[in-house]
């Protein structure tokens, strides 16, 4: 009696979706940098023009009323102009040479197919033979890994490349299969079979 027949075929239907993204194109957008140092320049230039006024107007107080300390304030005003003016103009050089767009890749959802399948059969029996019962299971099953609908310019290396079944689908190939789990299970049955014969050849030479 036949217990189970398992006819696998390869499904690409059943394979599993896998969600991806491919390079599309480059796309130019404004350089974030660039907008970053244009706001730092207007802070720089604002204390810049501060420290100006404090300069000018340290010098005015010195030339009304020339005193020591009215001196002391007109260089430390003055240093710490020219300290932002420093600082202004090294930032003005960055800015100048930093771009103001950048070319920036664009990536698009797309999915593609993956799993294992199948090719091949297996079988399970219950048997009766002279009087001897038994089960006998043949299986002669081909597997692999399947990829298919990748794209070649797959964010991810491992998925730029399709990869089908190596193994032969054919008539032939599913008979090969089918001949091999006969076998397989007929010679399980040997014993039984064995017995029965030589059983039968008993009864007749008596």
């Amino acid at each position: 009696m036949i217990n189970s027949i398992d006819y696998s075929v390869p499904e690409y239907d059943s394979l599993h979706t896998v969600a991806s993204s491919y390079y599309s194109h480059v796309e130019t957008v404004i350089n974030p940098d660039k907008q970053f140092l244009e706001s730092m320049l207007e802070s720089r230039k604002r204390e810049l023009d501060w420290s100006l006024q404090a300069y000018n107007s340290a010098v005015s107080s010195f030339n009304i009323y020339p005193t020591e300390y009215g001196l002391s304030t007109v260089n430390s005003a003055k240093n710490q102009y020219l300290m932002n003016l420093d600082r202004y103009n090294s930032l003005v050089d960055r800015y100048n040479v930093t771009p103001s767009y950048n070319d920036r890749p664009v990536y698009l959802p797309y999915s593609f197919r993956e799993g294992n399948v199948n090719y091949g059969w297996g079988v399970r029996i219950s048997y009766t033979i002279g009087g001897i019962t038994g089960d006998a299971s043949g299986r002669d099953i081909d597997a692999a890994f399947v990829r298919i609908g990748t794209k070649y310019t797959d964010r991810s290396p491992a998925n730029r490349r399709d990869q089908d079944i190596q193994f032969n689908v054919s008539v032939e190939g599913s008979l090969r299969h089918l001949f091999a789990v006969v076998n397989s299970v007929c010679d399980q049955m040997t014993t039984a079979i064995g017995n029965a014969i030589t059983a039968k050849v008993h009864i007749w030479t008596e």
